[in-house]
């Protein structure tokens, strides 16, 4: 039977910044790599269930916790300005101190029936983006979700445009220090300095065309799990004499594109695509010299690794991802505003071939998602979801930091062959578990997180 959840739109307001932005820091201008990005966001979804005080006035915390969130926002926008202005004529932002939406919601539910085999659809609610609408998304929102039991989601967007997901936990971070009375670490005290790095081309000509808009059919996000012990058996399975130690993202990720590529050949049997990977790198310490994650935009490069071998082996797989890992940053090292351009150029190109499929796979693990402490505890459970691009894969920890989450955004049709096909992963993942809580006020769900 389906969830019946309603969720009501309370309020909607600007937070602007505390103090105005100087006028020497008034314009910001975009990096090539800014540019060159999707206009588009992977919203975040931290969930933090009600502690379990019977005393407690689920309004008066409401209220608490709202203007709490807000008065820190607003202290965070002054340190973190550019997410305060607008994007103009997709060359830089004017920070001008418009400011951030902020929304309320309310959730006729308990959080437990959410994270009762979680429903994508549903979730999608709690965020503050339209994820398929066609208008361009060049901003920041952020909506609160508060459940009927006290329980708080909150749903935080940013456009590629304007940061990447280190950016983004860096903002996460410097806004629960601003939550907890605490001074900003030095450690995400931003630096808008990603033009300085990978500076955009003086003529503007010489960009190509905006990436390809999302895909128009219609696709579906799956969820899988895979605990700590299932991703330490495909680390061993990854493994060979020519590379020993994979990661466990290596080893999951070539392990998703074994799968993906399994259900390519079964829709058809009598030609065999060539499969494409295209991963995005975290640059920052990849750079020379390195930089630190407090370096705000986007700072984050791609490699693509092809394959026309559909039987080839876990292990080869995982060894053409490392290769295509050496690789990526050679261009950037060299600040090779060319190479950038051509990748680019060849991105689009296999992007729009039908010959080709394309996977795009990113990784969210290792950023401090399970850290942001807004003062009344770590999330429970921390979130991607409703992926708008077509084989779009994202890789997040579980809450022990040892296992991996997968959101995945498939076709309609390819959905239920990815399962249905593969039956290697029946054996390592877990299908959309329920979410356990450690509250005696929650009833007992069974979830391998």
């Amino acid at each position: 039977m389906a969830k019946v959840v309603k969720i009501d739109i309370m309020t909607r307001e600007i937070i602007k910044p505390s103090s105005p932005t100087p006028q020497h820091l008034r314009y910001i201008k975009l990096s090539l790599l800014d540019q060159l990005n999707f206009a588009m966001s992977t919203p975040i979804l931290l969930f933090y269930p009600a502690k379990s005080d019977k005393n407690s006035n689920i309004i008066h915390a409401i209220k608490e916790k709202s203007q709490n969130l807000k008065s820190s926002l607003s202290k965070t926008l002054t340190l973190f300005y550019p997410l305060a202005g607008k994007i103009k004529d997709y060359s830089f932002i004017d920070c001008n101190d418009y400011g951030v939406e902020f929304v309320e919601a309310q959730v006729n539910c308990p959080m437990s029936n959410i994270f009762q085999h979680p429903d994508s659809s549903l979730l999608e609610k709690l965020i503050p983006v339209d994820l398929n609408s066609k208008e361009t998304f060049t901003g920041a929102v952020i909506q609160a979700n508060f459940f009927a039991c006290g329980g708080l989601a909150i749903g935080v967007s940013l456009s590629h445009k304007i940061a990447d997901a280190a950016s983004l936990g860096a903002f996460l971070m410097a806004w629960t220090a601003s939550s907890l009375s605490m001074e900003t670490p030095t450690t995400v005290l931003p630096h808008f300095v990603s033009d300085t790095i990978i500076p955009s081309p003086v003529d503007s000509l010489a960009l190509p065309p905006p990436p390809p808009p999302p895909s128009t059919l219609e696709m579906t996000t799956r969820r899988y799990v895979f605990d700590a012990s299932k991703v330490s058996m495909l680390k061993a399975q990854a493994a060979s004499a020519s590379l020993q130690q994979p990661t466990r993202v290596e080893a999951l990720t070539a392990f998703l594109w074994k799968c993906l590529m399994t259900v390519s050949r079964s829709k058809s049997p009598g030609f065999v695509k060539k499969s494409v990977l295209v991963q995005a790198v975290n640059m920052r310490k990849r750079l020379l010299p390195p930089l630190p994650e407090n370096y705000i935009g986007n700072l984050s490069g791609k490699f693509l690794v092809e394959s026309k071998d559909t039987n080839i082996e876990l292990q080869d797989l995982v060894v053409h991802l490392r290769k295509g890992l050496e690789q990526v940053g050679k261009g950037i090292e060299a600040m090779d505003i060319e190479a950038i351009l051509e990748f680019a150029k060849r991105f689009r190109e296999l992007h729009n071939r039908d010959d080709i499929d394309m996977y795009c796979f990113t990784s969210l693990c290792g950023f401090p998602l399970y850290e942001v402490d807004f003062g009344w505890g770590k999330p429970t459970w921390a979130i991607v979801t409703n992926l708008v691009l077509k084989n779009y894969v994202v890789l997040i920890d579980t809450r022990d930091r040892k296992g991996i989450e997968v959101w995945m955004s498939l076709s309609k049709d390819d959905a239920p062959l990815f399962e249905r096909n593969n039956q290697e992963l029946l054996a390592f993942a877990s299908i959309n578990p329920s979410i356990r809580i450690a509250d005696k006020n929650f009833p007992a769900l069974n979830s391998s997180l």
